[in-house]
C-alpha cells in the first residue's frame, strides 16, 4: 500500500496490439487474463510474465473462467464463443449455433455446468458447458443485450440492455421475474453482490446504481464524467469499484454510496475492473493497452476520503 492507506500501481501488463477490453483474475491460479484485439493472454500476477496466449476468433469482447479455473470461455465479435483448456491453451469446443450479432459477455454458471452469453441480437443464450448445445434463449427484441450474469446460487439471470433496464429471469424456466428501471441511458454492465442481495449496474449516463433486489431501493453512484464500463463488488460486498471511459476507476462504500478513492493511472478509458478472489488485489484494464494490478489495503477502519492517485 502507498502512504495514508492509498492504492498504488503494483504491476503493469502491456498488451500487444493496442486496446485492452478486460483484465480478470483466475479463480485459483496465480494469474490474470487480459483480453484485447484478437488475443486473450494469461499472465503470472506476481512477475507479470506471460504464461499462455489464446488466439480465438474475431475480435475478443469478453472472457470468463469456469469456477474451477480449468476452462476459459471467450466471446467474440464474429458472433461466436469458444471453450478453451487453460492447461493446454487449446480450443476444445466452439458454441456453433451462433448469435446473429456481436457476443458482448460470456459467463459460467456457479456450478460450472452452463455458459451464458449476451448479444447485440437482443438475446441471451444458455449453453451446456460440456456438450456446447444450446439450452435456452432469453429474448429481448429491439434492443442490444450488453451484459448477462448468473446469481451466486445460479437460480436467476440478470441482463443489462441498451433499453436502459435490467431484467431478472428465472434461470430454469426462462421467465421474466422483475425489471429494474432508473438509468437514463443504455446500461453497459451489471454485477451481483456475493451475498445475492444487491446488483450494481454501470451506464452510459455516467453513473452506477446499486440496487436492493428485494425492495428495489436505488443508491446512485455519481462522480464519473463519462460512461461507466465495468462494475464489481469486493469479496465482502462492503465496497464496489467502477471503471469509466473518463480514464479512472473509483472505489465506493456500498452502504452510503460515498466515493472513497479514485485511481487515475491510465491514459485512456478504463474498460474493466476486477477484484482478486482474496480481495488483496484489484486489476484495471484500459483502452491504453495496459492492465494495472493494484495492491489493496484494509479500508474498513478508515474514514472515507477521496484520494487522487497518479502513476
Amino acid at each position: 500500500p502507498g502512504e495514508n492507506g492509498q492504492l498504488k500501481p503494483f504491476l503493469d501488463f502491456r498488451a500487444k496490439g493496442g486496446m485492452l477490453w478486460t483484465a480478470i483474475f483466475s479463480p485459483y491460479h496465480n494469474s490474470i487474463l487480459t483480453v484485447g484485439g484478437r488475443d486473450a493472454r494469461l499472465w503470472n500476477d506476481v512477475t507479470a510474465r506471460q504464461v499462455m496466449a489464446f488466439h480465438p476468433h474475431g475480435v475478443v469482447a469478453s472472457a470468463a473462467f469456469s469456477p474451477d479455473g480449468k476452462w476459459l470461455v471467450t466471446g467474440s465479435w464474429d458472433n461466436s464463443a469458444k471453450i478453451w483448456n487453460t492447461q493446454t491453451g487449446q480450443a476444445e469446443k466452439k458454441l456453433e449455433q451462433k448469435h446473429n450479432g456481436y457476443v458482448n459477455t460470456v459467463r459460467y454458471s456457479p456450478d460450472g455446468k452452463r455458459i451464458l452469453t449476451s448479444s447485440d441480437d437482443g438475446t441471451s443464450k444458455i449453453w451446456d458447458a460440456t456438450s456446447g448445445d444450446i439450452q435456452m434463449s432469453l429474448e429481448q427484441p429491439n434492443t442490444h443485450v450488453k451484459s448477462a450474469i448468473f446469481s451466486p446460487d445460479g437460480s436467476q439471470i440478470v441482463t443489462a440492455s441498451n433499453d436502459k433496464t435490467l431484467v431478472m429471469w428465472d434461470a430454469k424456466a426462462g421467465k421474466k421475474l422483475k425489471t429494474f428501471t432508473g438509468h437514463e441511458w443504455p446500461i453497459r454492465e451489471v454485477a451481483y453482490s456475493h451475498n445475492g442481495k444487491r446488483l450494481i449496474s454501470g451506464s452510459e449516463d455516467n453513473t452506477a446504481i446499486i440496487w436492493e433486489i428485494d425492495t428495489g431501493k436505488k443508491t446512485v453512484l455519481a462522480g464519473h464524467t463519462a460512461p461507466v464500463a465495468s462494475v464489481v463488488f469486493s469479496p465482502d460486498d462492503s465496497r464496489a469499484f467502477t471503471a469509466s471511459d473518463d480514464g479512472t476507476a473509483k472505489l465506493w462504500d456500498t452502504d452510503s454510496g460515498k466515493e472513497i478513492l479514485t485511481l487515475s493511472s491510465h491514459a485512456q478509458g478504463v474498460t474493466s475492473v476486477d477484484f482478486s478472489p482474496n480481495g488483496r488485489f484489484v486489476a484495471t484494464g484500459s483502452q491504453d493497452g495496459q492492465a494495472i494490478l493494484w495492491l489493496t489495503v484494509d479500508w474498513k477502519n478508515k474514514a472515507p476520503q477521496v484520494v487522487q492517485l497518479n502513476r
